[in-house]
């Protein structure tokens, strides 16, 4: 893959790194000690809850999360944080779609750099994003917030951001209530949208069906809502999601 402009491609230690120009430096140091995320565990300001720990640290000036990733479903209790070296990366497949994302208005965070360790037929491999401060994620207002306004102003931000994404085509399999990032602005809350590497980037953007995201995005709120013991989504609030995604009538 060709990188976008700005990012340099980067061979050091045991792994293959790609970086915007700005935090090369880092980057390389932290490949030369073992990996982005070993660094940032050293020197992380703040850890934040994800499928693993989430360190935010300070890469060339400028705050930055670095995430390893792992696997999700059945696939993590036999494979964990390995994947096979076949297609495009995690960390490219993410920043492509970051980068269309970006490109069509989407908010979403920076990539900043992404790392591959290869091992034998699998491999390994880091992300460095922006930090989105002062974000919460769709999970954790609907799990610690009771007011209603609160809640529905939440899932509509996170209708809105589905819709955008439908519009132009991008698809993400795997899109749940962790991986939206509401922020507050001026005009109410703003919602980010955070691990690109599960999404399908069309080669020309085509609107498709919100439905299947919006399903994933319920079974997830339904799923961590049973699992906390907490108040599940009503059916007006899910009401209020599918139209801000536009998507009106059929079933839940």
């Amino acid at each position: 893959m060709t990188l976008p402009p700005g990012y340099v491609w980067i061979e050091r230690g045991r792994g293959t790194a790609f970086s915007l120009v700005e935090a090369r430096e880092w980057v390389e140091g932290a490949l030369s000690r073992g990996s982005l995320h070993d660094l940032a565990a050293e020197r992380s300001r703040k850890t934040l809850r994800g499928r693993g720990p989430v360190h935010v640290v300070t890469v060339a000036g400028v705050e930055r999360v670095v995430r390893h990733f792992l696997r999700g479903g059945l696939p993590a209790r036999v494979l964990r944080d390995r994947f096979l070296r076949t297609g495009a990366s995690r960390p490219l497949r993410e920043l492509r779609a970051s980068e269309t994302a970006r490109g069509a208005g989407i908010p979403t965070p920076r990539v900043v750099a992404g790392a591959v360790y290869p091992a034998g037929m699998f491999y390994r491999a880091d992300l460095v994003t922006d930090y989105v401060a002062g974000s919460r994620t769709l999970a954790e207002i609907m799990l610690d917030d009771t007011a209603l306004e609160a809640r529905e102003e939440a899932l509509r931000a996170a209708g809105e951001l589905t819709r955008r994404m439908a519009t132009i085509g991008l698809e993400h399999s795997d899109l749940n209530a962790r991986n939206i990032l509401l922020v507050r602005v001026p005009d109410g809350l703003e919602a980010h949208l955070v691990d690109l590497d599960r999404c399908s980037v069309p080669a020309t953007a085509r609107p498709i069906s919100p439905a299947p995201m919006l399903s994933r995005l319920t079974r997830s709120l339904e799923k961590i809502a049973r699992s906390r013991g907490a108040k599940a989504p009503t059916r007006k609030e899910l009401d209020i999601l599918r139209t801000a995604a536009r998507l009106v009538g059929g079933s839940r």
